[in-house]
């Protein structure tokens, strides 16, 4: 009888190697498929890094080129205009004037910081 009962376990066992076996041969496949896969990762990133700093160093140069053929022209007119207000001042109506003075110390706030809204402490 316990022979009987060794004999029966045996398929087991030798089933269970099988499959034991089995499980290995795909673990090491799988295992080698993922190492291949992380190495063109590594691989694809590193070149998505590059072209990235390419990119980069593309896009300054045409921030540069753009801002060597495009200078700030704005300023200049704004600054033309102006001059031609201060030079016409005998011409400006009484609104013209406080709406000048308005700008004016406006700009001066902004630039300087208005006394208005410092707060002193004493203690």
């Amino acid at each position: 009888m316990a022979q009987d009962a060794s004999l029966a376990g045996a398929p087991d066992v030798l089933h269970t190697m099988m499959d034991l076996s089995q499980a290995t041969k795909s673990l090491q496949k799988a295992t080698l498929e993922w190492k291949n896969v992380k190495e063109c990762a590594d691989k694809i990133n590193k070149e998505a890094l590059e072209l990235q700093e390419l990119v980069e160093k593309a896009q300054e140069e045409v921030q540069r080129l753009k801002a060597q053929l495009q200078p700030k022209r704005e300023r200049i007119e704004a600054q033309e205009e102006e001059e031609d207000d201060i030079e016409n001042v005998n011409d400006w109506t009484l609104t013209k004037h406080r709406s000048e003075a308005t700008r004016v110390q406006s700009r001066r706030n902004t630039t300087m910081g208005s006394h208005m809204h410092t707060h002193t402490y004493t203690l």
